[in-house]
């Protein structure tokens, strides 16, 4: 194997659609509003937007974007360089930046005294975002709000474990075959998820924060940019795909505690749950009405941005006293939008132009057209 000629790897029949941004965005919305409800303490819809699953629509199309991502960068140069280049400029800046300001921002408004920012928690606080695992709570504004402005960034480190771990995966695939690779995932999908579920608590916070807990979702996504684009969509196995998630999500919550059924649920049902998923997700990004993807294109991808800063807006709603009341709401859910456009357009969009390589720059080669492929209109 050589750098001139590596292995092509397998075909991938990436799925293209003009709706998978405007997903990241509703996923966004979803996670604000699911938090902002809770933390404020306003019912919205019921509860029913806990079963939006939005961190799970996140990392279904992590599995597909990324994974064809590297595979293309592997096939085309030979090495792995550019896609760490690449997943670096997507996520680093965007949390460096957020790192510096929150504690800016919390003096600013009074949350926190500037003597706070002089202190070993603020370095703490840096050198965690610095090593792209913000998890870091500095006691000294453990009182504002909920005492976390960055409790759901757990994802971050989830992520950047699956970006470490895929260009293994694509070796894998080049060398014994795709399915193969995916049926060995599948088993890392099952025990990675019994054991952070069974494995007490520090095992459940270390494989919380990273894919493993997971692992089934970037599966599918990984199975979506290999097949995507030949899967059937219709409306009424969307409909079908519907039923199963909302079925499988309400008895995670009214389900069992101990029996064979809590034994198959801790087992198979996170491979279960992320078929659907992935199935929804799938629809929605190839069947959005173009429109909508122009919109998202035009104003660019405010998603991360806005899941980085949604924290700190409920944290400092809660600080002055706004709770209990739609507006609250919505304003928070503003104020995030409009953080997450500040971070687009002033750092991320900024640092994606350096990008080489990019997806977005090529078209996954489609191989021979097969008479069903005609008949759909590829």
């Amino acid at each position: 194997m050589t750098r001139d000629a590596p292995p092509a790897g397998p075909l991938l029949r990436l799925p293209r659609g003009p709706g998978f941004d405007a997903l990241r965005w509703v996923a966004a919305t979803a996670v604000v509003l699911l938090h902002g409800s809770s933390a404020l303490g306003v019912d919205l819809l019921g509860g029913a937007v806990e079963f939006a699953e939005p961190i799970m629509v996140f990392f279904t199309l992590t599995g597909m974007f990324v994974y064809a991502s590297a595979q293309s960068a592997w096939t085309r140069t030979g090495s792995f360089r550019q896609y760490a280049r690449n997943r670096l400029l997507r996520v680093a800046p965007a949390i460096w930046t957020f790192a510096l300001v929150v504690p800016v921002l919390l003096a600013v408004t009074g949350a926190v005294s500037w003597a706070a920012l002089v202190s070993p928690e603020l370095v703490l606080w840096l050198g965690s975002a610095a090593v792209l695992v913000p998890n870091y709570d500095p006691p000294a504004w453990a009182h504002v709000g909920t005492g976390s402005v960055n409790g759901p960034l757990y994802t971050v480190p989830a992520e950047l474990s699956f970006y470490a771990v895929v260009p293994v995966l694509v070796l894998v695939a080049a060398r014994f075959g795709f399915w193969r690779m995916i049926a060995g995932m599948a088993v890392v999908s099952v025990v990675g998820a019994v054991v952070s579920s069974t494995g007490g608590p520090l095992v459940h916070e270390v494989f919380h924060h990273l894919f493993l807990e997971r692992a089934a979702y970037f599966t599918t996504g990984m199975v979506l940019a290999r097949v995507g684009a030949l899967v059937p969509l219709r409306w009424w196995l969307a409909l079908l795909a519907l039923a199963a998630h909302v079925a499988l999500r309400a008895h995670q919550d009214f389900g069992p505690d101990t029996g064979l059924l809590a034994s198959l649920q801790l087992t198979v049902k996170p491979v279960l749950c992320a078929l659907p998923a992935g199935y929804l997700v799938l629809w929605a990004g190839v069947r959005t009405p173009p429109v909508v993807g122009r919109v998202t294109d035009r104003l660019g991808d405010w998603s991360f941005g806005t899941y980085l800063w949604h924290s700190v807006v409920i944290d400092l709603a809660l600080w002055w006293g706004f709770a209990g009341s739609g507006l609250a709401l919505l304003a928070v859910l503003g104020a995030s939008l409009g953080l997450g456009a500040a971070s687009w357009h002033l750092v991320e969009k900024r640092f994606l132009r350096r990008k080489h390589l990019g997806l977005r720059q090529v078209v996954a080669e489609p191989g021979p057209v097969t008479p069903r492929e005609r008949l759909r209109g590829r």
